[in-house]
């Protein structure tokens, strides 16, 4: 009789706290303590707080969606935080807390390993990873510590990622977790574009004078394309939540404007891309008002291309249309990852290697970036990579397509921003945050739409 009490108070304690800290109160807190770090400058001490929060959570919530908030939000805010090596390391023992709550939480809290069919592109990439280099790359290189935390978290790390986070991320009986979890990237999306247009509120008298973008008056206040890549995973977002209130469209126009104003030349190109295909997604799935939105859609795109070109002149270098390829060591890199590719064919030089610092250097803990997706596959991993990525790619690519429904596809229009990003940048080659988020997104695109919200969708469509 009191092992069923005990175990009824357990259950009833648990539901409330899942219910709390993944509610729309506990979100608001942390998203104006969030604020409020970035408001006073204390990044460095925000995100132990939040690190302690987060262990918290993982100790006292059984659900592991009420992390993820929190996670996302210290990943944007430490963005600023830009060649900080030396800065974080001093916090390295914080990663003993961390260790010990995962451990507990993925202990106590166990559920079920189920897998799905992007799981297997993932192992083909960590296959690639792993064995990227072999025969080129010696033993005290490939087991420095940084590189083996892109080996290990780009490869099996990413796998026991998967397999750890889709065993957690299942239905509930208090709130629909597909529609939290966008609703938790529609937040992290709205945090992205504080950060920008407080950075612009704060300088904006340097900004009238010297009639530029921020990025040439002051870079310190954003990180140009670790800010945009945060919002281009959250801009489709408002653009499904659009389908049902239109006055979500006002958050994805927001966002957008954020991504120009970010100052990243990769985020006025592909941002701009994303935004066409979000576009296009509301005249595809709002059927009820397909004429209507076309009309915004091309109305919108005029006023955008008009603007564009009347005020281009802001936007400095960071503008697409001032591209000197002379200047861009892309294309450098691009050539050099052909002679790797060449020098090891079939596993390419590995992610450790560090013999192309005479054309990029890179920051402390950060790797020896191709900056193209290309490049990075074929000089990285040679043709182990092209095939592993392409097993990859198309087994999502296929999960999409089998899925024809608006909650897929905005999750597909997420992963589209994060891989455009990647065409031009690290991008998905970070293991956290950006791989890991891509790897959720196709973690509940696999789950797909839950019945109450297809109701939902067939009812307005009536």
């Amino acid at each position: 009789m009191i092992n069923n009490y005990l175990f009824d108070y357990y259950s009833k304690y648990k539901k409330m706290s899942n219910k709390f800290f993944t509610g729309n109160m506990f979100f608001a807190i942390i998203f104006c303590a969030a604020a409020l770090i970035v408001c006073t400058g204390n990044e460095v001490k925000g995100a132990v707080a939040f690190v302690i929060l987060i262990c918290a959570l993982l100790v006292f919530c059984e659900d592991l969606l009420a992390t993820t908030l929190p996670f996302l939000l210290v990943s944007v805010f430490v963005t600023r935080m830009y060649d900080s090596y030396n800065v974080f390391i001093g916090y390295k023992y914080c990663i003993i807390p961390i260790v010990i709550a995962l451990i507990f939480h993925f202990t106590v809290y166990r559920k079920k390993i189920s897998i799905g069919p992007s799981f297997w592109g993932i192992c083909a990439v960590a296959v690639a990873v792993t064995f990227g280099g072999l025969f080129k790359v010696s033993a005290a290189d490939y087991f420095k510590a940084v590189n083996l935390y892109y080996v290990i978290g780009l490869g099996i790390g990413m796998v026991l990622i998967y397999l750890l986070i889709k065993s957690q991320f299942i239905k509930r009986d208090y709130y629909d977790i597909n529609n939290k979890f966008l609703a938790v990237l529609y937040i992290m999306g709205a945090f992205a574009a504080f950060i920008v247009l407080r950075a612009y509120v704060v300088n904006i008298n340097a900004i009238i004078e010297k009639k530029t973008i921020l990025n040439y008056i002051n870079s310190m206040f954003i990180s140009t394309n670790n800010i945009s890549t945060f919002l281009m995973f959250a801009l489709p977002i408002p653009f499904y939540f659009s389908l049902r209130n239109k006055t979500h469209l006002i958050s994805g126009y927001i966002f957008f404007l954020c991504l120009l104003l970010s100052g990243s030349r990769a985020a006025m190109l592909m941002g701009s891309v994303e935004f066409v295909l979000c576009l296009a997604y509301i005249c595809i799935f709002d059927i009820k008002h397909r004429v209507l939105n076309c009309c915004i859609s091309v109305a919108t795109l005029s006023i955008v291309a008009y603007l564009l070109y009347r005020w281009i002149w802001f936007f400095g270098s960071t503008s697409i249309f001032s591209f000197n390829l002379n200047n861009e060591k892309r294309f450098d890199l691009f050539w050099r990852s052909v002679d790797d590719f060449k020098s090891n064919p079939v596993f390419g030089r590995g992610m450790t290697y560090v013999g192309n610092n005479d054309i990029y250097d890179p920051k402390m803990f950060a790797m020896n970036w191709y900056h193209l997706f290309p490049a990075q596959v074929i000089g990285s991993f040679g043709c182990l990579g092209v095939v592993s990525y392409l097993v990859s790619i198309f087994g999502r690519v296929a999960i999409i397509l089998k899925k024809a429904e608006p909650y897929v596809w905005v999750l597909a229009l997420s992963y589209a921003g994060i891989f455009l990003m990647t065409i031009v940048n690290p991008g998905e080659f970070c293991p956290v945050p950006y791989e890991m988020l891509t790897v959720m997104l196709f973690i509940f695109a696999e789950q797909g739409m839950s019945p109450k919200l297809k109701n939902l969708f067939k009812s307005r469509e009536n």
